[in-house]
Formats: C-alpha cells, structure tokens, sequence
C-alpha cells in the first residue's frame, strides 16, 4: 500500500469519529412541557400540637374501650393509666431477648427502666428466678410469684410455697 492510500483510509476511518464529535447535541428526551414554577421543597410534619390532640384522642378511644370491656387491659384503672408506684416497687413493662437470652425490662419508682436477667435481684430485693415469653416468675423469701406482663383476668397473682 502507497503512502496515498493509506492517507484516505485514515480519513475514511477517521470521517464518522470526526462527524460524531462536532455534531450538535440532541435535546433533552422527556421534558416536553413547561417547569414547574413552585421548586422542589422537603414535606413538613403537622406541628406538635396536631400530634398531641391526636394522642389524647387516641388515648380517650382506649379509655373507652376498656371500660366498655370491663378494663381487662394491662392496667388496672377503667381509664387505661397504671397507678403511681409506691416507695421502693417496680412494675414489669416487657420482656426482650437479645444475645440468645430473655430479659425482663422492670420500671421503678423514679421512672427508670432497666433490664434484669435470670437469677438478679429486682429493685425490692426479689430473686428473678424465670423469664418467659409474657410473665416472670420471681422468689421473695419463701414465695415464689408470677408476674405476667399481659393480664387477662384481674385475679391476684398466684403464689406458690417453697418446700
């Protein structure tokens, strides 16, 4: 091949890469009409009193229903509120598992909650001796007592002597 041909290979070859980079660019595909004039805005949330009023209206709904029901809630007022803890007492308010054990999640007096395992002793001194899935059981002195986190009936808690 003569030096002549191969300058008209090159510029055939090289024709279309020239053609395609000075061609002028397409226009955007999709915007076919006009911009929104309002810009783009993150959403708000409705102010904290909206989330109040609507927590009390929640709250009054489930006042209601357990009284209709006869409050067989986890409370023991009609109201659907737990009465206020004496000096010194804790009320169980859920049971987790983590790590392959249960724990039972206590509240005390001062409005802490705190987690308990098997064999620690409770806010009063109490043994917990078992956490199960919806109650506890716990030893004090010579009694052992369930606890249940849900109760269906409002029944005294049962207990059981030690031999």
């Amino acid at each position: 091949m003569n030096r002549r041909s191969r300058w008209a290979v090159g510029l055939f070859l090289a024709g279309p890469v020239l053609a395609f980079w000075l061609a002028p660019e397409p226009p955007p595909a999709g915007r076919t009409g006009a911009v929104a004039e309002t810009p783009w805005m993150l959403p708000s949330l409705p102010s904290t009193g909206a989330v109040q009023a609507a927590y009390e209206q929640l709250r009054a709904r489930r006042a209601a229903a357990l009284a209709k029901s006869g409050g067989s809630g986890n409370s023991d007022r009609a109201d659907g509120t737990d009465p206020p803890l004496a000096e010194g007492d804790w009320r169980l308010r859920g049971v987790v598992q983590a790590d392959g054990q249960r724990y039972a999640v206590i509240e005390t007096v001062a409005g802490k909650t705190q987690r308990f395992r098997e064999g620690e002793l409770l806010p009063k001194g109490e043994k917990l001796v078992a956490v199960r899935r919806d109650s506890i059981e716990i030893r004090d002195r010579d009694a052992t007592k369930t606890r249940t986190l849900y109760r269906v009936k409002t029944e005294p808690p049962v207990e059981k002597k030690q031999p």
